[in-house]
């Protein structure tokens, strides 16, 4: 998803709200985001990739002996529809608020646990000063040109010795245009995510790379939106080619993929994603 000081780049003037569903709190001003849709339609809690990382990150959690069943306060930030926060609420006994900055993608949003709102994080709501155990930031800081900043924002909302959870998209080697239609500045390694996070003073904690079956896939996706022809410009095709299976064989096989390596192999040496715990300090 593609983010700025709430989770979403492009921002521009103050624009109307859109009709908002009413369990979404308005906590700062509406504005413009730049970032196709598609995407959102595309992944919901039924696609492979969405299954996929929820399941790697809740390996990541049982490993670390984070638990699953007390009731930690996180605050999601760039939640777009809100899909992830519905998976782990599902869960776990977490209560997940869910905060983004776009109003279309949050006018999509269903009710959980936590709060939803518009809130751009820079704006640091005093009521929301260190009141987490956890933030998420889930394909959130390869959107953004430097995101020591939008870090030290996203502590602010942190308890002393809370945790922060990252998932970005892994290996410089695999950027394409697909990176570039959904707004994504970079991809990262295992050094490069550390590094950034060193730089806003976040001590890594573990950090694991997951969808090493997907490394084919990501090549393929890599030639075939450059091998585009005349719809090679058009942001819709480029992110359905980019992020829908063609096919119902192509989703089974991508499905099995997933449950192979989940159990068989539940901390891969390299990956298409990179998953990142750490804390502050």
């Amino acid at each position: 998803m593609n983010v700025d000081a709430s989770g979403d780049a492009g921002k521009s003037e103050e624009k109307p709200l859109p009709v908002l569903p009413p369990h979404v709190e308005v906590l700062s001003p509406a504005e413009a985001i730049a970032f196709p849709g598609q995407w959102y339609d595309i992944m919901d809690a039924n696609h492979f990739w969405m299954i996929w990382r929820t399941r790697a990150f809740l390996q990541q959690c049982r490993a670390l002996s984070i638990s699953t069943e007390a009731s930690l306060a996180v605050l999601e930030i760039g939640c777009g529809y809100g899909v992830l926060r519905r998976m782990l609420e599902a869960a776990t006994q977490w209560t997940i608020d869910a905060v983004d900055l776009n109003a279309s993608a949050l006018c999509h949003s269903a009710p959980g646990r936590g709060r939803t709102a518009l809130y751009n994080i820079h704006d640091r709501a005093p009521d929301l000063a260190a009141r987490y155990d956890a933030i998420m930031l889930f394909d959130v800081i390869e959107h953004l040109e430097s995101p020591t900043e939008f870090l030290a924002s996203a502590l602010y909302h942190l308890k002393p010795g809370g945790y922060v959870f990252v998932n970005v998209p892994a290996l410089q080697s695999l950027y394409s245009k697909f990176d570039v239609v959904v707004g994504h500045c970079r991809r990262y390694t295992r050094q490069t995510l550390e590094a950034e996070m060193a730089r806003a003073g976040i001590r890594k904690v573990h950090d694991r790379y997951w969808g090493l079956t997907m490394l084919p896939v990501l090549a393929l996706r890599k030639l075939l939106v450059s091998l585009g022809g005349e719809n090679a410009g058009n942001t819709a095709t480029v992110v359905h080619r980019g992020v829908q299976p063609p096919n119902r064989l192509a989703d089974t096989i991508l499905t099995g993929a997933m449950r192979f390596e989940t159990q068989v192999i539940p901390n891969p040496p390299i990956g298409t994603s990179l998953l990142y715990v750490g804390q502050a300090g």
